[in-house]
C-alpha cells in the first residue's frame, strides 16, 4: 500500500511540475468564445487544438515557429527548427502524439514531438516535382500514419510515409493555377478511405479515393465556394467546415460526398481567415489578416474565434 501511494504521489508531482514548466496548459478548462493574442509579426496562417495540453498550436509564415496559444491569450514559442524558416498547415496526430507541420520555406513536412518539440522527421518533397513550383500548404493522416500533403502552386498532393518517406500521391494537370495563384489546398481524411481537397482557384471541393485517386470526382454542393483555404471534417465524416472567403461554411453530406447541403453561413468580416480546428465540439476559426502579410506590413494583433454551427457534431 505504501508503495503504490509513492507511486501515486510522485505522477501527481510530475503532473504538477509540468503544467508549472508549462504555464500555457489549461488543464480542464474551457476555451472562451473568442481568443485574442499578440506576437509580432507572426502571421499563423495555421491552427489545431491540442488536446494534450488544452491549447491551441499556431503556425508562422515569417518565423516558421509554431507556438502555443491559451486560453487568456498568451502566446509561447514551442517548436523553433533553424530548418522550418516558414510553417503553415499544422496538424496533430493523437495517435502517435506528433505534430506534423507544413514547412512553407523547405517545401517539406516535418514531423515533431507533440510534448518536447523534438524532431522527427523533415521530408524535403520539393525534389520529387522538379521545374514546379512548390507550397506545401496543408496535410492530413490517414489511421496507418501515412500523410497527404497539398501543394497550393501545382497540382500535386504528395504522400509521406510513416518513416518520413515521400512520394506522389496525385498529380493532374487540370488543376494547375497560373503563377502566383492557389490551387489544392485544404485537406481532409474521411474514415470511408478517401480525401477531401478544396481549390482555391477553381471554387471546388474533390473526393479522391486513396486507392485510386485519378478517379476523383468534384462534390456537388448547393452553395458557391469563394476561394475555399481551410477545411475541418467532423467526426462522423458528415459535416464539412470550409473556409471561404470572408464566410464559413458548414456542408452535410449522406451520401458519402457525392454532394453536400449547406448548414451553417457564418460571416467572419474583412479580417482574412485561414484554418479551422475544434476543441472536439467547438469549431474555431484563425483571424490572420495576410493582405498585410502579402502587403508587407506589420501586424501584430491576431484572434482565435469560435463558428457557431447550425447543427454541431464531434469534432
Amino acid at each position: 500500500m505504501k508503495k503504490n501511494f509513492q507511486i501515486i504521489l510522485i505522477l501527481f508531482l510530475s503532473t504538477l511540475f509540468s503544467c508549472a514548466k508549462n504555464s500555457w496548459i489549461h488543464p480542464g478548462s474551457q476555451a472562451p468564445e473568442e481568443i485574442n493574442f499578440t506576437q509580432h509579426n507572426l502571421y499563423p496562417e495555421g491552427m489545431t487544438y491540442d488536446f494534450i495540453h488544452n491549447v491551441f498550436m499556431v503556425s508562422s509564415l515569417t518565423s516558421g515557429t509554431v507556438g502555443g496559444v491559451s486560453f487568456d491569450g498568451s502566446y509561447n514559442p514551442f517548436i523553433q527548427d533553424p530548418d522550418l524558416p516558414s510553417s503553415c498547415g499544422i496538424r496533430i496526430d493523437r495517435a502517435r502524439q506528433r505534430i506534423v507541420v507544413c514547412n512553407v520555406g523547405n517545401g517539406g513536412v516535418a514531423t515533431y514531438d507533440i510534448n518536447t518539440g523534438k524532431r522527427i522527421f523533415l521530408t524535403d518533397l520539393s525534389a520529387l516535382s522538379p521545374g514546379e513550383p512548390v507550397l506545401v500548404n496543408d496535410a492530413a493522416f490517414d489511421p496507418q500514419g501515412n500523410i497527404y500533403a497539398t501543394n497550393s502552386f501545382s497540382p500535386v498532393i504528395y504522400k509521406i510515409d510513416i518513416n518520413g518517406k515521400g512520394s506522389v500521391f496525385f498529380r493532374n494537370s487540370a488543376f494547375d493555377v497560373p503563377p502566383g495563384n492557389f490551387g489544392l489546398n485544404g485537406i481532409q481524411y474521411n474514415d470511408g478511405g478517401f480525401l477531401l481537397v478544396g481549390h482555391t482557384t477553381q471554387n471546388k471541393l474533390l473526393k479522391l479515393p486513396l486507392q485510386n485517386p485519378s478517379n476523383y470526382s468534384e462534390v456537388q454542393l448547393n452553395a458557391a465556394l469563394n476561394m475555399p483555404d481551410g477545411l475541418l471534417l467532423s467526426k462522423n465524416g458528415k459535416q464539412i467546415v470550409v473556409v471561404s472567403g470572408d464566410v464559413v461554411l458548414s456542408f452535410i453530406s449522406n451520401d458519402q460526398w457525392k454532394s453536400g447541403i449547406l448548414s451553417t453561413s457564418f460571416t467572419t468580416g474583412p479580417d482574412m481567415t485561414t484554418s479551422l480546428t475544434s476543441d472536439g465540439k467547438r469549431v474555431f476559426v484563425m483571424y490572420s489578416p495576410l493582405y498585410d502579410y502579402m502587403g508587407g506590413l506589420d501586424h501584430d494583433n491576431y484572434k482565435i474565434k469560435e463558428v457557431p454551427l447550425t447543427k454541431p457534431d464531434s469534432f
